[in-house]
This record gives structure tokens, sequence and C-alpha cells, in this order.
């Protein structure tokens, strides 16, 4: 025969150190259980396994290390024990009791050592419920076929087939659904909700935590108080909410707003789809594939690359790479180089050392070579092994790859991308939209591997401006002047190049300009 008891507390006040917690309220009696409210004893009359559930929730306790109760089985000097490490909050415990030889007496009793208040923000103090059974008996059949539910479930509303529902006011609705811990709800097919306050309405969604609600289908919603909306989104950490399409926001106040879009942080926002949002307080501001990192600012354009160093009060960047290939940084670019150089390219195909001198050749005039005082008048600059900074570099892409206007500008146009379509399920990943996009020329061939500059030995980089490393022939001195001979190399001479120092043998630093 089956046995119920559901008691509760609901008076303020405290629990002296090693008395019994006094339940005011009995919600539910069945059986031979018998609860004594003047004493806090349940006599339990029955042979048999009876289970015990029960919690307290603590406002504090003076001096104690923890919040530690027991259920205390009378005859027998031993007690079963839920502890807590907090002294605010809820503090709850099992116990598995078996009588041999009815009755037997057990308890609820206050073992911290010391007197322990109830929680005075709590309607509910004290909750206990002790029920008989063997196997799966402390359950009960539900109100649809193949369904379990706890007794502190509710009962009023019709239960999924082969659901379960456990721990307190949990609802299992949907087709093999699972709700427990306190007040959640599971209502989509195989749905899941646990912990306290959670919902899960849509089919595959999990929530978990503290007020978690998991609406999207086959979202997930865990942690603090934190939303996912949108189908396969995914919300984590603290008032998150995760509204768009499989995005996924995480950490603390944080809203990914559009599909397949992440945030991270605190107070971040990816409002465009497939951005990334991560720092404090920035935002990709609706942009496609934008990323911005750092505090306070927003995205520019789609598919591009932001720093933020705002504040609340002036939101701002302070460096962005953007999918046009353009750079800018607000303040300094810093580099161990010492010198502005650019890509040369030599006029017999034949690769130049670092240290020369060179000129422009006179029949490739946009080529180079090794100057020779013999013939030439115009020193172009010194070939440099490692320039501060490197134009004409050359390194990502052939130069002819876009069509460009007679000044070098790249010319856009307005494209039309269609519909992004996964090939085995035929979903649209990305809806058709319009992009802004460089013009190929039609000369380019993306089947032909393209070769960096810095890779070809006919590529050479030139020092145009700034302290250089060139060869001599061991007359310069430091303080002195330089100009380069016949073959290249520095000599002394009256005027030209000043030289700073010696920095090897055969070898001077001179400053150029």
């Amino acid at each position: 025969m089956n046995a119920f008891l559901q008691i509760e507390r609901q008076t303020a006040g405290f629990i002296p150190a090693g008395n019994n917690v006094i339940f005011d309220s009995s919600l539910y009696s069945e059986g031979d259980i018998l609860y004594t409210a003047a004493t806090g004893e349940i006599a339990l009359s029955q042979v048999g396994t009876f289970i015990v559930q029960w919690f307290v929730a603590v406002q504090s306790s003076i001096e104690a290390a923890s919040s530690v109760f027991a259920v205390s089985v009378a005859g027998e000097g031993r007690a079963i024990i839920g502890n807590s490490p907090l002294k605010t909050g809820a503090t709850a415990g099992y116990a598995i009791v078996r009588v041999d030889a009815a009755p037997v007496t057990i308890a609820l009793v206050n073992q911290s050592g010391k007197d322990v208040w109830y929680s005075t923000v709590t309607p509910v103090k004290s909750s206990l419920i002790v029920f008989r059974g063997t196997g799966l008996e402390h359950l009960v059949d539900g109100s649809t076929a193949g369904s379990l539910a706890g007794i502190g479930t509710y009962f009023d509303y019709v239960m999924g087939e082969y659901a379960v529902a456990l721990g307190y006011l949990s609802r299992a609705s949907g087709l093999a659904s699972h709700a427990e811990g306190y007040n959640t709800a599971a209502a989509g097919i195989g749905a899941h909700a646990e912990g306290a306050n959670t919902s899960a309405p849509t089919d595959g969604a999990h929530a978990e935590g503290i007020g978690g609600v998991a609406s999207g289908q086959s979202s997930h919603a865990e942690g603090d108080n934190t939303t996912a909306t949108d189908l396969g989104s995914h919300s984590e950490g603290r008032y998150t909410t995760a509204a768009g399409l499989a995005s996924h926001a995480q950490n603390g106040y944080t809203q990914s707003s559009s599909q397949y879009s992440h945030a991270e942080g605190i107070s971040t926002t990816s409002s465009g789809p497939a951005s990334h949002a991560e720092g404090v307080q920035t935002t990709t501001a609706g942009f496609q594939g934008a990323h911005i990192m750092g505090t306070y600012g927003d995205a520019e354009m789609n598919f591009s690359w932001f720093l933020a160093n705002g504040s609340g009060s002036a939101r701002g960047l302070a460096a962005k790479i953007l999918t046009t290939g353009e750079a800018y940084i607000d303040q300094n670019w810093n580099g161990g180089g010492a010198d502005y150089a650019e890509m040369f390219e030599s006029a017999d195909g034949a690769e130049i050392e670092p240290g020369y001198f060179v000129a422009l050749d006179d029949g490739e005039h946009e080529k180079i070579k090794v100057f020779n005082a013999s013939v030439d008048d115009y020193v172009l600059g010194v070939t440099s092994a490692a320039p501060g900074f490197l134009g004409n570099a050359g390194e990502l892409r052939w130069e002819g790859k876009y069509l460009t206007d007679q000044w070098g500008r790249i010319q856009y146009q307005e494209t039309e991308i269609p519909d992004l379509i996964h090939e085995s399920t035929g979903t649209v990943i990305l809806p058709a939209h319009t992009q802004t996009r460089p013009v190929l020329n039609p000369e380019f061939d993306p089947e032909t591997p393209y070769l960096p500059r810095s890779r070809r030995p006919e590529w050479v980089p030139v020092g145009l401006l700034g302290k250089l490393r060139v060869r001599d022939d061991g007359t310069c001195a430091p303080g002195g002047y330089c100009r380069p001979n016949e073959t290249g190399v520095a000599t002394s001479s009256a005027d030209g190049y000043r030289v700073l120092k010696r920095t090897g043998t055969g070898q001077v630093m001179i400053l150029f300009r």
C-alpha cells in the first residue's frame, strides 16, 4: 500500500541548533504516515522503504560555517545529512529510510551547530515530502499512456504521452518530454526543462538553470534568466538573448539578434547576419559578417573587422580593416624597421642582395639595377633587408585581379548573391542578398596559383627613406658622408648621405633622404 505526506512551513522565525524543523501546513496525506506539528516528528507506521525529499530556505546563521540539516531516524542513532556551503539560499536533501518493524519516527533536524533563520523573502520557508514505495512506486501514473509524475508535480493538466515530470510544480505536457526541478514546464515534443522556473515550450527545446526560456525549436537556454527564441539558437550566462536563427549569445546581457550571429562579453549585440560582437558594449550595427571587439563601438561595413575604444559618452573605433582591403588606425603604426621601402623588380630578373645602392634601369624605367657611379646620376634607394613599412608588396593577390580606373582606384558593383542552400537537406542557410564587390578583370584566371612578390627573387625591397644599412669599401666614417661607387657600394665623400655608425666590417648605417 502506498503512503504519502507533503508538509511545509510558511511562518517566519528560526530553528534552534539541534531542534527539529516545525512544519505548520499539511498539503497532502495518504496512508499510515502521521505528522505531529507540536514536535516536528513523523511516524512511519508501515513496513517498507520510504523516500524523503526536503528543502529549507535559509536566510542566515550567526557563526555557523555552513547550513546543515539531517533526517534523523529515532532508535537507530543515524542521520542522513543534507548541507550547503552557503548560509543564504536553499539547503536540500534526500533520504531513504527502511522500516522493518513499524512504527519508526523520523524528523528533520538542524545540525548546523548554530541557530538558523528562515528566509524572509520566500513564502515557503521549508518543505518536506515522504512517500513509501519500491522500485518506481514513488512515481504515479500520469494522465496519459506511459507517463510518470512525481507526487510534488502538477496534476491539473494533461501530461504528454511517455512524459516524465519530477520535482515540485513541474509539468511535462509534450510527447516524451521531461520536466524536473521547481516550477518547470516542458511542452514541446521531446522538450526538456530543468532547474527552477524554466520553460521549454517547443519541440526539441532545452531550458535549464533559473528563469530560462527556450522557445525556439531545438533551442537551448541555460544559466540565469536566459532566452533562446529562434530555431537552433543558444543562450547561456546571465540575461542573454539568442533571437536569431542558429545564433549564440553568451556571458552577460548579450544579444544575438540576427541569423548565425554570435555575441559574447558584456552587453554586446550581434545584429547582422553571421556577425560577431565581443568585448563590452559593442554592436555590429546590422552589418553582415562584421566582427567587432573592444569597448563601446559600432561596426561600419559588411564583412569587415573593427577594434572599438570608445566610452559610454563617446563611442569610437581605434582601428578597422575593411572588406575593400583598406586598413585604418587612429594613432600610430609601430614597427621594428627604420626605413620606408617599396617593392621594385630587377631589370635582369636576378636577385639583388640587401645593402646596395640602386638606380632605375635606362631601358626598363620601372625596374632597377645596382647603381654604377660611372654611368648613373640618380640614386633611387638602398636595397633593404627589414623595412619598417613596405609598399607595392603584392603579397595577397595579382595586381591586375580587379578592374581599376585611370588613377588605380578599384571599381565596385552591386552583386546579387543567391540563396546559400545546404546540399543534403535543401535548407536555405543564408537568404539571397545584395553585396558590394570589386569587379574582376576578365584576364584574371582563378585557377592560376599566385606567388607573392616576397617569394620571387626578382622583386626587391628598396628603402627610399630612413635609416638603412649599406655596404661600404671601408672608407666611410661615422659623422661623415658617403656616395655610391661603380659597384653600388658606399665610399667616403665630402657630401652625400650622412654616415650614422659602423655596423660591421664592410657595412655602415646611413640616413637616406
